[in-house]
């Protein structure tokens, strides 16, 4: 149904202290054509800045815009990356080999690409052609990050915030999981160039794993849909409005996208074809998976090119669902404490 994201998917330092290295592509998350339906068994200081985010030829308040149509944001907001030279020209940005032990992908190139760059729109000509209700529930977009480096943490809001409905994105609730990595005291500076009253940001005085850390970001979301989204993600065009008509029909769905990936190298967008389907499985040791979906009993329509898939199983990093439906279920475990628990 149109919504694909992008995500890095194996880095080390951003992705929760999950050193793993070897992986060529990083999940990214935008949203493409094809949505994935999880029926539940109950059914600061320092640095001057000279980049400034601005709108070209509108002084309109983004927020009050009447819709007509569900249509992101244009003209696109822009925002440039401004960090001291000490956090730019280190040298092991510039050794790849080192670069990508270090931090899983070429933060060298991340910190020179824009971080309001133009991605690929992976729909197809039906997908684009969708039309939704103008009384969809606003979302709140939850990005939960520890140590993730500057460039890509706010090409990922960037992204959502340019390639969102205003009237859809009610706010981005950025939850720090307690990081340390230096460069992240100048996030602030950079929030405060981007509109005013979009982002609530939460500092966690404990860092004890991904669970507790996206509980306290839907305590803090105001709006009836939430959305999680890694930190490493990118959205694109159209990614938005297919979760949330989904939760707008029935509050019991839990919705998760398309995912591509971004290489790890070059920082390209990568999408997989949505045909033969497939869904979430657990092999034995109860790690994430995808098995082919049966293509009689899972495709919820009759043209696949915009029907969602059921799925018993979602991966827990990428999925919008009703914010009371969360807690009504019991949302997650809070000792829940290990990389992958999620998907359990």
């Amino acid at each position: 149904q149109g919504q694909r994201v992008f995500f890095l998917a194996n880095m080390a330092v951003c992705t929760r202290v999950r050193r793993r290295l070897g992986a060529a592509f990083i999940p990214v998350v935008g949203l493409v054509v094809l949505l994935i339906v999880v029926a539940l068994i109950k059914s600061q200081p320092g640095g001057q800045f000279t980049g400034e985010a601005k709108r070209e030829e509108d002084t309109t308040d983004w927020r009050n815009k009447i819709p007509t149509t569900h249509e992101a944001y244009v003209p696109p907001l822009r925002l440039t990356l401004d960090l001291p030279n000490k956090f730019i020209d280190t040298p092991i940005l510039k050794d790849m080999k080192k670069c990508i032990r270090q931090y899983g992908f070429n933060l060298d190139l991340s910190n020179r690409l824009p971080l309001d760059r133009t991605v690929p729109d992976f729909r197809s000509a039906k997908c684009k052609a969708r039309q939704y209700p103008l009384d969809l529930p606003k979302a709140s977009v939850i990005i939960i990050y520890y140590n993730e480096p500057m460039s890509s943490l706010l090409r990922n809001i960037m992204s959502v915030i340019n390639r969102s409905p205003p009237e859809l994105l009610g706010e981005i609730v950025l939850v720090d999981d307690h990081s340390s990595l230096e460069e992240l005291k100048y996030l602030d500076a950079h929030l405060q160039r981007l509109p005013k009253g979009l982002f609530r940001h939460v500092r966690r005085d404990v860092h004890n794993g991904i669970v507790g850390a996206r509980i306290r970001g839907a305590q803090e979301a105001t709006h009836p849909v939430i959305v999680f989204l890694d930190s490493h993600s990118e959205v694109t065009p159209g990614w938005l409005e297919p979760l949330l008509v989904r939760i707008h029909e029935n509050r019991k769905r839990v919705v998760v996208p398309s995912l591509g990936s971004i290489n790890t190298r070059n920082m390209q967008m990568h999408m997989a074809g949505t045909w033969p389907p497939s869904k979430g499985s657990f092999n034995w040791r109860l790690t994430f998976t995808i098995v082919g979906a049966d293509q009689e009993k899972d495709v919820l329509g009759k043209d696949h090119e915009v029907a969602p898939i059921r799925s018993p199983i979602m991966p827990g990093g990428l999925f919008a669902m009703d914010r009371r439906f969360f807690f009504e279920l019991g949302a997650y475990d809070p000792e829940i404490f290990y990389y992958g628990g999620e998907h359990v």
